[in-house]
């Protein structure tokens, strides 16, 4: 059974600027809750024992999120060394991992989001509100005067 995972966070999140100049794309909320909340709650769910977060430049907030809110659930959470870009020092690690360990992945079947990107963010916070009673009444209704 597949008991770690590594979450790839340490792209610059360039699609979402201005905003991210400020917050990591990946402490966006949806409603109320840092999208990559969602991400570490599901690999949990999923059984995962040991949780590697590749943070980049920048991303301190994240680190600092999971430090307070659930540090128990951490192995280890790893800055990228700073070079020529993210994508290549994420493929490194990659690869570094396939030699030592083995690199699993799961193809699933359920809804996915791709929060990186401004239509499946929106998609992705309409579609938890609705999942909330105490929100779904009103986005309902507010959909319905749209058409």
């Amino acid at each position: 059974m597949i008991r770690k995972a590594v979450i790839p966070a340490a792209g610059m999140g360039t699609r979402f600027l201005p905003a991210t100049k400020s917050m990591p794309k990946e402490m966006l909320p949806i409603i109320d809750k840092p999208v990559i909340q969602f991400v570490v709650e599901e690999a949990i769910l999923s059984g995962i024992e040991d949780i590697i977060i590749i943070t980049g430049r920048g991303k301190r907030a994240i680190e600092d999120y999971f430090d307070i809110l659930t540090p128990e659930i951490f192995d280890c959470i790893k800055e990228t060394p700073p070079g020529k870009g993210n994508e290549i020092q994420l493929t490194d690690a990659i690869r570094m991992l396939i030699k030592e360990e083995g690199v699993y992945g799961y193809a699933f079947t359920g809804k996915r989001y791709d929060a990186g990107d401004k239509i499946g963010y929106v998609k992705a916070i309409i579609d938890f509100a609705l999942e909330r009673e105490a929100l779904k009444g009103e986005i309902e209704g507010h959909l319905r005067e749209r058409r």
